[in-house]
């Protein structure tokens, strides 16, 4: 029984936010909360993830901080994005996709970008967005880390682990929350 029975009939009033821009930021340097008409921030493995919309999301604070970094850009014209990545030595520093709608991206293997090196040649693969073809990840096994079943199966093949225990240690999924052991276990199975 709600202790709160008068809130139930509150009236609302909603209507849809117009946003001049939409924008996803990966990054390994957690951003201050400016003036933003929308932002969701997810913490990822060695970074964040920020999702926002509004105007003027080009104005960051950030991409200053960014200079010192190699950047290398690409506009999108049949998507109607903007993609820009900062790179130091071997690792991606930040990765900002924008534009007039919210980029269909394949955010979980953009965040897979964090967790490993990476050289400036290899950036135009994360300023595609989304995996070359063959690298799909699968469906999300592991919330924690990002880690598709995919990607689960082919290191359970290359590596003929038995235990959930040997594929954390490599890939990391199910070392945080274990929710999803007993999925892990049960591709270990299936072979």
């Amino acid at each position: 029984m709600s202790k709160q029975p008068d809130l139930k009939f509150t009236p609302v009033a909603v209507e849809p936010y117009k946003a001049e821009q939409h924008g996803v930021l990966l990054t390994r340097e957690r951003l201050a909360v400016g003036d933003i008409g929308y932002m969701t921030e997810v913490r990822i493995e060695n970074g964040y993830r920020y999702e926002m919309a509004g105007r003027n999301l080009g104005q960051l604070a950030l991409f200053a901080r960014l200079k010192p970094y190699q950047k290398v850009e690409y506009t999108d014209n049949a998507a109607g994005e903007r993609r820009v990545a900062w790179f130091s030595d071997a690792e991606l520093q930040a990765l900002w996709i924008t534009g007039q709608t919210v980029s269909t991206c394949d955010r979980q293997w953009l965040q897979s970008w964090f967790c490993q090196s990476a050289s400036i040649e290899e950036a135009w693969w994360a300023l595609a967005g989304n995996p070359p073809q063959g690298e799909d990840a699968g469906r999300q096994v592991c919330a924690c880390f990002g880690v598709g079943e995919k990607t689960i199966c082919r290191a359970i093949a290359e590596h003929g682990f038995t235990d959930p225990v040997q594929v954390g240690s490599h890939l990391k999924a199910g070392t945080n929350c274990g929710s999803c052991i007993p999925e892990i276990r049960g591709l270990i199975k299936r072979g």
